[in-house]
């Protein structure tokens, strides 16, 4: 069952409990899976109320030691801060983030080059609007998916070299799983901030749909190619905390190689009254 992993996430990350953020319910949670020592990876959910609009975001640190959680961290600070700061100058919510992540990227290039360190990470994050449009961008090969009651549509491209191969058609995407290189990185924030390259997305949930953004921890072990598994677990159950539960157990029962990350939003009605919501 599902119910046995409980006691033992609490100790290896955490689950935040389903929230409201304007017209979402939304959870994340992270695990450090069941081969690594340490969880570099890093997630946030931020709510900006004057703009209406809510912040998700999912970094997968890299490099030695603890630059993967600096880097991580990092990424998670500045993305926000400066986020916030470019709306506030007015700057639409798509070239904000992408201010934000190169922001982000440079303010981890400074660290390395200050300490002379290598700290590199992944970052996939969302922009919720509450009128249901979204905004996603991405460096590296964290992903973001739009689920809706059909499927789970990746939106963003795996920014590494088995990622290309598969966009050039040398690989079938199936074939990702197992290719030698699926974690080599083309591109990602940090080290010495030349392997820098944001890809955005735009779009819009209609109620009921969801957005997933998470980190290769999950969508490595679910070998996605597809998006199937994912589909299944994110609409398995109507309270997104229980299926990001459901989400890490899966890729820790298929072997949990890496940290397992992922934020969940649920666009739901706006007339929504919480004195009706079901425990």
């Amino acid at each position: 069952g599902f119910r046995d992993f409980d006691p033992r996430t609490e100790r290896r990350g955490t689950i935040e409990a389903e929230q409201r953020y304007g017209s979402y319910l939304a959870s994340a949670g992270t695990d450090v899976g069941e081969r690594r020592a340490n969880n570099e990876d890093q997630y946030a959910i931020l709510r900006f109320d004057e703009f209406n609009e809510t912040l998700m975001l999912v970094a997968d640190g890299m490099g030695g030691a603890a630059d993967g959680e600096v880097a991580s961290s990092m990424a998670k600070d500045t993305v926000g801060t400066v986020y916030l700061e470019e709306r506030r100058k007015g700057t639409s919510p798509v070239d904000a983030l992408k201010v934000a992540f190169q922001k982000a990227n440079e303010a981890i290039a400074s660290y390395n080059s200050t300490n002379h360190k290598d700290a590199a990470t992944t970052c996939v994050a969302s922009i919720l609007a509450d009128d249901g449009k979204y905004v996603v961008a991405n460096s590296g090969d964290s992903r973001a998916y739009k689920i809706t009651d059909a499927r789970a549509e990746q939106l963003t491209e795996d920014q590494s070299i088995a990622g290309a191969l598969v966009r050039g058609g040398m690989i079938r995407p199936e074939e990702l799983y197992d290719h030698p290189n699926r974690s080599a990185l083309e591109h990602f924030l940090g080290k010495d901030g030349s392997k820098f390259k944001v890809d955005s997305f735009e779009g819009e949930l209609t109620d009921g749909e969801q957005l997933l953004l998470c980190s290769d921890g999950l969508w490595e072990m679910t070998r996605d190619a597809d998006g199937a598994v994912i589909h299944q677990f994110a609409r398995s159950i109507d309270n997104q905390e229980e299926a990001v539960r459901r989400l890490i157990a899966k890729a820790n029962n298929e072997g949990g190689e890496d940290n397992i990350t992922l934020a969940l939003a649920k666009r739901v009605k706006e007339e929504f009254d919480a004195t009706t919501e079901t425990e």
